[in-house]
């Protein structure tokens, strides 16, 4: 299926305008010393190289005012056309050199970037609409899933959006088969119109997480894009649309560039979260635990991210995770894989007898506080001459010690 984009009349329509208003119009091709008037926007369109797949142009617009805009039409392999409206402020942030000049080759790497990315996009667009299509038109009498179960099952899953829905639309019953198609048909629809404002923004943002002191690093986009994508999906579901910049202001290097790897660490550690953390925490407890023992860095990643989705989360406003993370290194900053195993054993086991135990959802905190203490306690006594050998059985020391809650024994020094 092949849905034509409309906005080429928009952009004619625009230059026709500037044109009657007598605007500075020049067209830039591969030889910016190359300048020439656009007399109307048939020879614009005939001379824009749409027919040449590889050679992307552009033209920069000044206004009355002398605001600069730079614009540019697109042809997908799809056989959709697309125009470009690159605004001020835009260009003023990424395409132009120390002069304030427009930067050809900026430029047209932002427009290359633009096009690659709309591919992408329009393709997946173009793949969803014939699905929906198709199951529009399923007449198969085969039972299938109510449509609420379906959505629970998909939820256990973890399915990616996209798998999510034609999950759901492939193992309902025909008739709620053919309903639901029809919906979700007519939003991939409506979302197909803001595909080029959504590839734009992805533009933008590819250039930002690349600048570097003296200009960008435009090397592995593959990996920035994803890395973008996943802050969008981590911005929509805190409601924090400042995730993205705070980021970057975080993880600045000297030189000016960021530091991807850090940014993509965040990420991971902060898909754990239930709740929004403030993103310096989230960057400060990464940088001090991975830089400890850099040869252990996924070991020690992954058991912040487990540990993080235990009773003691990240918190700007107290010390519990990094208590126990600190637990996971001997004396000399040496991460252990067998104290990280205690220590996510322990919590598993704290969180088990709360869930068993606890009558009053008040006595949470104590409950909390208490199983810190257990591990830290229980720690001690497995620690000799800062080795970690554990003779005592951790569930068992667990589950004693948090026993005693609410009884008049105290709890410091049993078993010791």
């Amino acid at each position: 299926m092949q849905v034509r984009n409309n906005h080429i009349n928009t952009f004619q329509k625009s230059a026709s305008l500037n044109s009657k208003s007598k605007s500075n119009i020049h067209f830039k091709g591969d030889d910016s010393k190359n300048k020439i008037n656009v007399s109307n926007p048939e020879y614009f369109q005939a001379n824009y190289g749409i027919d040449t797949k590889s050679d992307i142009k552009y033209q920069i617009i000044e206004d009355k005012n002398g605001t600069l805009s730079i614009q540019s039409i697109v042809k997908l392999s799809t056989g959709d056309f697309f125009s470009l409206n690159i605004d001020d402020v835009t260009s003023d942030k990424f395409l132009k050199d120390k002069n304030g000049e427009i930067n050809s080759g900026l430029t047209k790497k932002f427009i290359s970037l633009y096009k690659a990315i709309m591919e992408d996009m329009v393709k997946e667009n173009n793949d969803r609409l014939e699905f929906y299509e198709r199951k529009m038109r399923d007449n198969s009498p085969a039972p299938g899933l109510d449509p609420i179960q379906a959505v629970l099952f998909e939820l256990e899953n973890k399915s990616s959006c996209d798998e999510f829905s034609r999950n759901i639309v492939d193992n309902i019953d025909a008739k709620h088969k053919r309903e639901l198609s029809k919906i979700l048909h007519e939003f991939s629809s409506d979302e197909r119109m803001h595909l080029s404002d959504k590839a734009l923004n992805l533009v933008r943002d590819l250039f930002e997480i690349s600048r570097t002191k003296d200009g960008y690093d435009l090397s592995d986009l593959n990996r920035k894009k994803a890395i973008i994508n996943r802050i969008d999906s981590l911005s929509y579901n805190f409601n924090d649309s400042e995730i993205l910049p705070k980021l970057l202001y975080y993880t600045k290097k000297e030189d000016g560039s960021y530091n991807i790897s850090l940014i993509d660490d965040a990420i991971r550690l902060m898909k754990s979260f239930n709740s929004v953390v403030d993103v310096k925490t989230t960057v400060d407890i990464l940088e001090k635990y991975c830089s400890k023992d850099k040869k252990s860095h996924d070991e020690i990643l992954n058991t912040m991210i487990k540990l993080q989705k235990s009773e003691y989360s990240i918190d700007a406003y107290n010390s519990e995770f990094e208590d126990i993370m600190n637990l996971c290194f001997d004396k000399n900053d040496n991460f252990s894989p067998l104290r990280a195993k205690y220590i996510l054993d322990s919590t598993d086991y704290i969180n088990d007898y709360i869930d068993e135990n606890m009558e009053d959802f008040d006595d949470y905190p104590l409950y909390c506080k208490e199983g810190k203490n257990a591990i830290e306690e229980y720690f001690k006594l497995s620690i000799d001459n800062n080795e970690f050998k554990p003779t005592i059985d951790l569930k068992d020391f667990i589950r004693i010690k948090l026993s005693l809650i609410n009884q008049d024994v105290p709890s410091s020094g049993f078993l010791s």
